[in-house]
């Protein structure tokens, strides 16, 4: 009876860790982590309008998160202006509203933010996707389309210089992207060796050419995608296989196949044949035996 009650409570306690672990999994979301690619962000401006942040490649954004719960945030506008007049058309300033409709972000902001554009998130989608801790918080992102980094603390205490530095070289990962990229990138003047390992001057224009399409906003497919283009397929490490250049690669497999099912088909016919065979040794067996018991039977006549 002990013993049932302790399975029966293990269970209970099992099944409750059970819907605890899912129930926190559903409700608490990873975010982005520096380096990967802000996509997909659902936020519309004050008027309604879906805005696309695909249309930021090519540019640096800060977004800086803030909700009408936020007492202190309407202080920011002037400095998010001038954050904007210091760094000029490189960079776009975004103000984002979490939470907030288009009545109660007015209300909160109180035209404070009139030289910076206002965003809203109305419904903390955009944040979750992010990871958003708190309010107010800044997210810089690189010309690439990459998170570059985040400030949690008030906008007047963040370092915006130091983020935009980093944010305009490309972000802390883009040198790791340089290399990943060149990698697959053969060396023009050396052979087997990729742009990377290479140190001809073809390589290191190479190397400075993708570091400056990644700073542009290009994604690394769409950089090898446009070198393959100019260069042709052979500047790929590993070329796609299409065309001609695919039988090298159908053939022997192909032929391994044709091989395999001939083996497979001798083996069988094999197997059937031996049957056959070993009927017709017994047969000539038994008509030896037959002609020997005749032969004692004449032999015992005569």
């Amino acid at each position: 009876m002990r013993l049932k009650s302790i399975v029966l409570w293990g269970g209970i306690l099992a099944a409750l860790g059970l819907f605890l672990f899912v129930a926190f999994q559903s409700t608490v979301t990873r975010g982005i982590d520096v380096g990967e690619p802000v996509d997909g962000l659902r936020l519309t401006t004050l008027s309604g309008d879906v805005v696309d942040p695909g249309a930021w490649r090519g540019k640096g954004v800060v977004l800086r998160f803030s909700s009408s719960s936020c007492t202190t945030c309407p202080q920011d506008g002037p400095l998010l202006e001038r954050w904007q007049q210091d760094l000029g058309d490189q960079i776009l300033v975004l103000a984002v509203q979490v939470g907030d409709t288009a009545t109660t972000a007015r209300a909160a902001l109180m035209g404070a933010n009139s030289g910076v554009p206002v965003l809203l998130d109305t419904d903390g989608a955009a944040a979750r996707q992010l990871g958003l801790k708190q309010v107010p918080a800044v997210y810089f992102i690189t010309a690439r389309g990459t998170l570059s980094s985040v400030s949690n603390v008030e906008v007047a205490r963040t370092d915006m210089a130091g983020h935009a530095r980093l944010m305009l070289a490309g972000g802390p990962t883009i040198e790791s992207e340089v290399r990943s990229v060149s990698q697959q990138l053969q060396c023009q003047e050396c052979q087997g060796r990729s742009a990377w390992e290479s140190d001809s001057r073809s390589s290191f224009d190479m190397r400075e050419q993708v570091r400056n399409r990644l700073l542009e906003g290009e994604r690394p497919a769409e950089i090898l995608q446009a070198i393959a283009d100019e260069y042709g397929e052979w500047i790929l490490m590993s070329p796609p296989v299409s065309g001609v250049a695919s039988l090298a690669w159908l053939l022997p497999i192909g032929a391994t196949l044709v091989g395999g099912g001939a083996w497979a088909l001798m083996l069988r016919r094999a197997r059937r044949r031996l049957p056959k065979a070993e009927a017709k040794d017994d047969d000539t067996a038994a008509l030896e035996e037959k002609r020997a018991r005749l032969k004692r039977r004449i032999d015992e006549y005569m």
